[in-house]
């Protein structure tokens, strides 16, 4: 990354710990007009996960702080019209993973679940503040990468461990 590019976008988003900082970096540099590649042979040093020796900060769950940061990315860098029917999918995708959980008794990952979204949406200022920062790239930005969003992924991830569960299981011989 060059250190203009860096300064003028402000550096990873520091709300976003050890997951999807690099999505929203890269989304906003598409925004500004940046052209991102992908350079496999890359090697990269995380700082913060390099200082957490590759934990999540105390009281998260990875799972908990991973789909946060991956609904704030769509809340902040989606514009408005995509972003409400985008996050309508993720209410009503993360509802249903939370009743399967519930359901499957994994009582810890429902919690994940439901927590993530009430972190989203217990700071409406928050991310109108995000978004008002990323307003100028927000149509640019979204160009780039519609291509790579998938649609109803939530609802078709439950449709399937729904399916795993009514199906009859075989036993190999």
């Amino acid at each position: 990354v060059r250190r203009d590019a860096w300064d003028q976008l402000g550096g990873f988003d520091t709300r976003l710990r050890l997951f999807r900082d690099d999505v929203d970096f890269c989304w906003r540099a598409q925004g500004a007009g940046y052209r991102v590649q992908v350079v496999t042979d890359a090697v990269l040093y995380h700082r913060e996960l390099t200082a957490h020796k590759g934990r999540v900060p105390d009281g998260a769950s990875a799972r908990r702080l991973d789909r946060r940061n991956a609904l704030y990315v769509l809340a902040v860098n989606l514009p408005l019209l995509t972003m409400l029917r985008t996050l309508a999918g993720c209410v009503a995708g993360t509802l249903l993973g939370a009743a399967y959980f519930l359901l499957t008794k994994q009582f810890d990952q429902a919690v994940d679940q439901m927590s993530a979204l009430s972190g989203i949406f217990l700071h409406p200022v928050r991310l109108w503040k995000a978004r008002h920062r990323r307003a100028r790239g927000l149509r640019q930005g979204y160009n780039a990468v519609r291509i790579f969003i998938p649609r109803a992924r939530p609802l078709r991830q439950v449709s399937e461990h729904v399916m795993h569960l009514l199906s009859p299981q075989v036993v190999g011989g």
